[in-house]
C-alpha cells in the first residue's frame, strides 16, 4: 500500500504531501485504477472533462489539432503527470486532445465531485492545483512571443508553448510545407535551407509523410 502512496506522492497535484495526510485525504475518495495495452484511448478530444486523469507508468501519445487541423502537435508523454486537468473548470471544459497510449499504461481517474472536495479537505492540494492552472496559462501566455515568427524554430517554439506538457519525452509536428511557408513568411528556397539545418541538429528527426513535413524533437522542449 506505501509503494502506491509514494508514488501518487511523486505526481505534481499530491506533492509535498505526507503518507498520512495523503491517507486521510483518499480514505474518502473513491479512485479508479486501470492498465491499457498500446493504442488504447485515455482521453478523446472534445469530450466533457469530467474526471481528473493521471498517467501513472507507461508512455503516452497527445494529438494537438492547431491552426484549424493545419497542423498536428504529437507530443509523447511519460507516466508521472496529470492529463489536461486545467479543463476541469472554466469557460473550455471540453479535453482539447486525443490521448492515446503509446506503450502499456497504468492510468487512475478521480471523479470531478471528488477532486474538487479534495481541494477543499486539504490546502497543499489546493495550492498544488493551483501552481499546475499556473503553469498552464503561463505556457500559453509566453507563447505569445514567438507569434510574429519568422523562421521555422521559432514556429517550433511557439506551437509547442502552446499545448507544452512536463515530462515530454519527445515532440512531433506534422503540416504541410505551404502551410508553413504562410505562417512563417519564408520564401520556399529559405525553408528548405531551414529544414535542411534543423535536420543536422543531433536531437531532431526529419522526413516526410506523404506530402506532409514530420519534425521530430526528442527531449524536454525545442532547442
Amino acid at each position: 500500500m506505501s509503494s502506491m502512496y509514494e508514488r501518487l506522492m511523486e505526481l505534481p497535484l499530491f506533492k509535498g504531501m505526507s503518507i498520512n495526510d495523503l491517507s486521510l485525504l483518499l480514505e474518502k475518495t473513491p479512485l479508479e485504477f486501470d492498465q491499457l495495452p498500446p493504442g488504447s484511448s485515455i482521453l478523446r478530444a472534445g469530450e466533457e472533462y469530467d474526471r481528473v486523469c493521471f498517467l501513472l507508468s507507461g508512455e503516452a501519445n497527445a494529438h494537438y489539432q492547431l491552426f484549424n487541423g493545419q497542423l498536428t502537435l504529437i507530443q509523447r508523454v511519460a507516466g508521472g503527470m496529470v492529463l489536461c486537468a486545467d479543463r476541469l473548470m472554466g469557460l473550455n471544459t471540453e479535453v482539447p486532445c486525443d490521448v492515446v497510449a503509446h506503450s502499456t499504461v497504468g492510468v487512475m481517474f478521480i471523479s470531478k465531485k471528488h477532486y474538487l472536495a479534495l481541494l477543499e479537505m486539504n490546502r497543499i492540494f489546493l495550492v498544488n492545483y493551483l501552481n499546475y492552472i499556473s503553469f498552464k496559462s503561463q505556457m500559453r501566455m509566453d507563447s505569445i512571443r514567438w507569434f510574429s515568427f519568422g523562421s521555422l524554430d521559432e514556429f517550433c517554439r511557439y506551437s509547442w508553448r502552446t499545448a507544452g506538457e512536463r515530462r515530454v519525452v519527445s515532440t512531433t509536428w506534422r503540416m504541410h510545407p505551404d502551410f508553413l511557408l504562410r505562417v512563417t513568411g519564408l520564401t520556399k528556397e529559405e525553408l528548405e535551407a531551414q529544414i535542411s539545418q534543423t535536420a543536422e541538429k543531433e536531437n531532431v528527426d526529419v522526413s516526410y509523410l506523404g506530402e506532409n513535413l514530420c519534425i521530430t524533437y526528442t527531449g524536454h522542449r525545442p532547442d
